[in-house]
């Protein structure tokens, strides 16, 4: 359609291999170690905890498994094009504060979960409590276009309660509305959990928003990046960044060399004492992109695990089902993780980019400067 080459196929089409492999393996150890621990939790807690114990143990599953959701960790590290003066809050958020981010979904989520588990132990109608959710929703975020920061996390905030209904979240969460369905005696059958699915979709975009409200205060408004240059830089950087490590990474590739020159305290690229800034962050920014990932997976997926075997153990007084096959579906879920988000690092996401540049020509005349032809010795007179 865009009659345009494929750049660096060869890389992109590794990632797409990647992709596929990653998220097989990864579903597989789902279905190994979450699922049957999950319809355990499901068919046990409502006998060992009260109601209040049941909704708080509920709430930090699902926290834990926000945390866990490939998806989260893929709108992250494409989250760092965004530029820092057209959308400061935005940039924050992906950046440096990030964990408040994973923390903001996972909170929608959890509430969601507990929702859900309380309209089953209720026995309440989901209606009325999908409507409510609508009805809030749409409200603050009609709020939050009238301020020019928020305005522009309205798109994240959306995103967030669809990126978090997937792998981990929709699974975990239809196990334990089966497992309690099935304990609290319900006439229903059991894909009454599907309720809990759709409000876990809108509940994070609340939370989003409540949390950038609430860092409002701590970043500056949306300027030009003239205004960002010429701004006081130990504030800007203490704002958006959190870091000077992280600032000179990012000014690396993001800035020219005499902005970067200018950002370090003008000290111009190349000159005596400018070499070890570039050198830092050039070498930051070469970091392996396999050994990021799986750090990242390995941070995501243990405290959930951790989380269910400690609520099985400790809490159910049950032995694990098929601990082999659990311990298995860890390995699978970490190894699936770690490929997954390095296939959409190295494929999907340049693959999308280029597509992105590429499709506003379907509808305006652009310049491409990428794609110039360099006509030299050429006379303009004849």
């Amino acid at each position: 359609v865009l009659r345009t080459p494929v750049q660096d196929w060869p890389q992109i089409l590794g990632g797409v291999v990647l992709v596929i492999i990653g998220l097989a393996a990864f579903l597989e150890g789902l279905m190994l170690a979450i699922m049957p621990v999950g319809e355990l939790c499901g068919l046990s807690l409502p006998r060992r905890l009260s109601t209040a114990g049941i909704l708080f143990v509920v709430l930090l599953m699902g926290i834990l498994a926000t945390a866990a959701e490939p998806s989260i960790v893929v709108l992250q590290r494409i989250g760092e094009s965004v530029t820092p003066w057209d959308a400061p809050l935005l940039f924050a958020l992906l950046g440096h504060r990030s964990l408040l981010l994973v923390i903001a979904i996972g909170a929608g989520v959890g509430t969601a979960f507990l929702l859900g588990v309380l309209r089953l132990l209720l026995r309440w109608s989901v209606k009325p409590m999908l409507l409510l959710s609508v009805v809030g929703v749409l409200g603050i975020t009609i709020l939050a276009r009238y301020e020019p920061n928020l305005r522009l996390l309205c798109g994240l905030a959306w995103d967030a309660g669809a990126v978090t209904t997937s792998d981990v979240t929709v699974p975990l969460m239809l196990a334990l509305g089966v497992g309690i369905s099935r304990v609290s005696g319900r006439t229903e059958d059991e894909a009454s959990g599907f309720g809990s699915v759709a409000m876990a979709s809108l509940v994070p975009a609340v939370t989003v928003l409540i949390i950038g409200a609430a860092l409002l205060p701590t970043v500056p408004r949306p300027m030009t990046r003239a205004e960002f240059l010429a701004s006081d830089r130990e504030t800007m950087i203490t704002q958006l960044f959190g870091d000077r490590e992280a600032f000179d990474a990012w000014a690396v590739e993001n800035l020219a060399p005499e902005e970067r020159g200018a950002a370090n305290g003008g000290i111009a690229t190349g000159a005596p004492g400018a070499g070890a800034y570039a050198e830092g962050a050039e070498s930051a920014s070469e970091e392996p992109v396999l050994v990021d990932t799986a750090i990242v997976s390995f941070r995501a997926i243990i405290p959930l695990v951790l989380f269910l075997v400690f609520i099985v153990r400790v809490v159910l007084r049950r032995q694990l089902p098929w601990p082999d096959e659990t311990l298995l579906g860890v390995i699978l879920c970490l190894v699936g993780m770690t490929v997954f988000t390095t296939g959409v690092e190295t494929g999907l996401k340049p693959l999308g980019e280029q597509s992105g540049k590429s499709l506003p020509s379907l509808f305006q005349v652009m310049d491409r400067p990428d794609r110039a032809v360099v006509l030299r010795s050429f006379d303009l007179s004849r």
